[in-house]
Formats: structure tokens, C-alpha cells, sequence
């Protein structure tokens, strides 16, 4: 299985951040239709996220993303633009290559997104 990393929150509003979402979503059901088991946080914890108001930081969800990799056998980081500023990436990248699971870079095509 695969852990799907993306930026979502980093200096988003709820407009940009739907926009994130809706772009993870649409990759991760081409990972699923392409037979590829996925796991994305956001794409799982979006819309729950939003209809109960839930914490945006990191320091939440990290206990969480961080049991999900240990139950992957690879990271993806799709690299959305911040993709590299962002706190919840940086740290899910280190834990996945401290605990020896391999990390892939995923471009994104600006045809199919920017901000």
C-alpha cells in the first residue's frame, strides 16, 4: 500500500484547500483504477475534517499520518507547489526514511494543476 503525501493546509484558505483536496482525490482514484492500493490523509480525512471542524496543524494529525505509514510499504510525495514547505510533509518524508521506507517524488503536471 501506498502512503500518498500532499500539501493541504500550508497558507491555504478553504477555497485553495478544496482545491488541494479535489486534485489529491482525483489522483488517488487514478492510483486505485490503475490497481494500485493508496492511502491519502487528505483525501480520507477532507470532508470530515471540514463538517466537524477538526484542527489543520500538523502536531494533530501527525500521531495518525504517521501510524498509516508504518502500515504502507512506500511513501509518494506528489509535488504540488509548497510541497516542500510544508510541515506535515518534511516530517512524514523523515519519519518514512528513518523507519526505512522507501520515498518516491511524484511530478505534477501544471496542465492538470497550479495555484
Amino acid at each position: 500500500m501506498i502512503y500518498l503525501c500532499s500539501v493541504y493546509s500550508y497558507k491555504a484558505d478553504k477555497a485553495l484547500m478544496q482545491k488541494r483536496y479535489e486534485y489529491v482525490e482525483k489522483r488517488t482514484a487514478a492510483m486505485l483504477k490503475s490497481l494500485i492500493t493508496v492511502f491519502s490523509p487528505i483525501v480520507h480525512c477532507h470532508n470530515m475534517a471540514q463538517k466537524y471542524d477538526m484542527p489543520k496543524t500538523f502536531d494533530f494529525w501527525k500521531k495518525h499520518d504517521f501510524t498509516y505509514i508504518d502500515n504502507c510499504n512506500a511513501v509518494y510525495v506528489l509535488e504540488m507547489p509548497h510541497w516542500e514547505k510544508s510541515e506535515g510533509i518534511t516530517a512524514e518524508i523523515a519519519y518514512a526514511k528513518r523507519i526505512g521506507k522507501p520515498v518516491r517524488y511524484v511530478p505534477v503536471d501544471p496542465k492538470f494543476y497550479s495555484e
